[in-house]
């Protein structure tokens, strides 16, 4: 089984990592995220110097690991091969820190990192992702595959397109992709709940 796993929002906690360094950089305070592109709650004037703050060496490499990640991959690995499937941002050193950090925090292996936009493009039977419209893109190209998305405060308001599962935890994941491979492996007339 290929699981495939996107890092920001999934794994690692961008947001807090974004809006703790706007807030000492800008002295603007965002309580709650609610749009996906973080920008938004930010003014046009400071997004030059926070697109240089997120570019800027060191960032990506400190970014906090979000609760449950680190013991989530771990299971992971059990039921499959693990990639990680990450949207790198515009900076020189971007890709290199966020490899560092997914080798040092989840125990990917490098060869299993990829890095692109385009996360439609990649088979696997699993995704976990925070992105709706990168998981609908994904189910569209890999139909028998299984989209998760996990909940966050920015996609918490949007409906769940059909055929994708909303997880609110890593906890809730493992438990869905338990229910999930059950009834794959019992087959549709055998799964009771």
């Amino acid at each position: 089984m290929i699981i495939l796993t996107d890092i920001d929002g999934v794994c690692a906690n961008f947001v807090q990592a974004f809006t703790e360094n706007a807030y000492n950089r800008t002295g603007i305070e965002v309580d709650k995220v609610i749009h996906y592109d973080i920008f938004n709650h930010y003014p046009p004037r400071t997004h030059d110097e926070l697109n240089y703050m997120v570019a800027s060496p060191g960032f990506c490499y400190n970014i906090p690991v979000l609760d449950g990640a680190v013991e989530g991959i771990r299971a992971l690995q059990q039921l499959g091969e693990v990639y990680a499937v990450t949207s790198p941002w515009k900076s020189d050193t971007w890709m290199v820190e966020r490899q560092e950090w997914v080798i040092k925090h989840l125990n990917i292996p490098a060869n299993n990192i990829i890095h692109t936009h385009a996360k439609h493009l990649i088979r696997g039977d699993i995704l976990i992702e925070d992105r709706i419209e990168n998981l609908s893109s994904w189910h569209k190209a890999w139909p028998q595959g299984t989209p998760i998305l996990l909940n966050q405060s920015y996609n918490a308001h949007m409906d769940t397109p059909a055929g994708i599962l909303r997880a609110y935890s890593w906890e809730n994941i493992l438990s869905t992709l338990r229910v999930t491979i059950a009834k794959q492996m019992r087959g549709p007339s055998d799964f009771k709940c």
